[in-house]
């Protein structure tokens, strides 16, 4: 049994000025938000004593004596945070742009666990924190802990733009982004019992650098996107679930990759779109469930190679209708559902296709017919690993599916 109450309260507000000129674009403001959210949410486990002989054979269902465990986490947090931000273009002259940008944010947090299961105290529990409280029947004592959080951070962002025609832009940039620190919250992963300084974790910051070229070419007929990046984290905030709840940690982490996009019009009627991205990512140091391990890990749902794509064909007006059939796909490499990297957590790959055909009368009428995933792949979108209970819960995409949809646009 579970329930999950949650209530917030917010503000915010953003004032912004720019301005143009003929060589220079810039735009300075200021923000603020104002939140107050208080969470509650509540769990009973109950483990079965007497085994699968107190199955009912009637219902399927256990019938026997049952061991209750109690979770809760009743937390408040108010936050207040405010940043002043500006930036700036200049043309050089036709070909070379500069930009930079800074922005000036200052978070604070302040957070208070009333009570939390994992906090508990539990005389005579033969489960360590996880009893209920006296008002629920139970020796449960509360240990309350407050903390507060205030950080200043920095984010900037530096681009050169080089446009050698109106059809091609190369670009470089460098930029660095901060997200704000806060509180784990909620059910506490096990390893809070033992610290409770990891229910506090820190600011993480993301040095950017990327590189690319944007162009139209072939008289129109083509266009061609081609981008690489590396981003190099400070402290990443690293989420996995531990135990009954998730815990966020810092961790550096290193994200490289790169991605082309294709689009080209083989004839008057035939149009290709095309892409592809490859991707390498690392966080440093994860600590394994109860500490069984510190390893390097990948990200999780980062896979290594994707590809999509899409071919079309326009044919010449049957009657009244426009026809249009077009048949697309998308691969997505294998991947982990956490950051822990385990086997049991490995996502499959896939490769899925559909066909449509369109059928447009006029200006407001349209039909269309479709097939997706067409050759029926069982194919894992995402999956949930909870280790410690040792089960899986998977989502799967749609199966093969087929349709008819008439449209009307006013």
């Amino acid at each position: 049994f579970a329930r999950f109450p949650y209530e917030t309260d917010w503000m915010t507000q953003e004032f912004r000025l720019d301005g143009v000129s003929e060589d220079v674009r810039w735009t300075a403001g200021a923000y603020y938000i104002k939140q107050d959210a208080e969470n509650h949410p509540w769990a009973t486990f109950n483990i079965p004593l007497d085994g699968p002989t107190a199955i009912d054979p009637g219902t399927g269902l256990y019938n026997g004596e049952f061991f209750p465990i109690a979770l809760a986490g009743n937390w408040v947090q108010n936050t207040t945070s405010y940043s002043l931000f500006g930036q700036l273009e200049y043309d050089f002259n036709d070909s070379w742009t500069a930009i930079a940008g800074l922005r000036f944010t200052r978070d604070e947090k302040d957070f208070t666990d009333y009570d939390n299961a994992t906090l508990r105290s539990c005389p005579g529990f033969p489960f360590p924190n996880f009893c209920f409280l006296p008002s629920e029947g139970g020796t449960g004592i509360p240990n309350p802990i407050s903390d507060s959080y205030g950080e200043n951070l920095n984010s900037w962002r530096f681009a050169l733009n080089y446009t050698p025609s109106e059809d091609i832009l190369w670009y470089f940039s460098l930029s660095q982004g901060s997200k704000g620190g806060g509180f784990n919250n909620g059910f506490y992963s096990d390893d809070i019992a033992v610290d409770n300084s990891l229910i506090k974790y820190g600011d993480e910051r993301n040095l950017a650098y990327e590189i690319g070229l944007k162009s139209t070419i072939l008289d129109g007929r083509v266009r061609l996107n081609i981008a690489a990046f590396h981003y190099d984290y400070s402290d990443f905030q690293t989420f996995n679930w531990v135990g009954f709840g998730g815990l966020i940690t810092n961790n550096d982490a290193t994200v490289t990759g790169g991605e082309v996009e294709l689009e080209a019009l083989l004839t008057e009627r035939f149009l290709l779109k095309l892409g592809v991205s490859a991707l390498d990512t690392n966080i440093e140091d994860v600590v394994g469930r109860s500490a069984t391990y510190v390893a390097d890990r990948e990200m999780s749902y980062a896979p290594d190679f994707t590809s999509n794509g899409v071919l079309s064909y326009n044919f010449e007006s049957i009657g009244d209708a426009d026809i249009k059939v077009q048949w697309d796909f998308n691969y997505v490499d294998e991947r982990f559902d956490s950051n822990f990297s385990e086997p049991s957590g490995l996502v499959e790959s896939y490769f899925k296709h559909n066909f449509r055909v369109f059928a447009e009368f006029g200006d407001n009428w349209e039909l269309s017919a479709f097939i997706l995933n067409v050759s029926d792949e069982e194919n894992e979108l995402k999956s949930f690993t909870f280790g410690d209970l040792g089960y899986r819960q998977v989502q799967y995409a749609r199966p093969r599916t087929y349709g008819v949809r008439l449209k009307y646009s006013l």
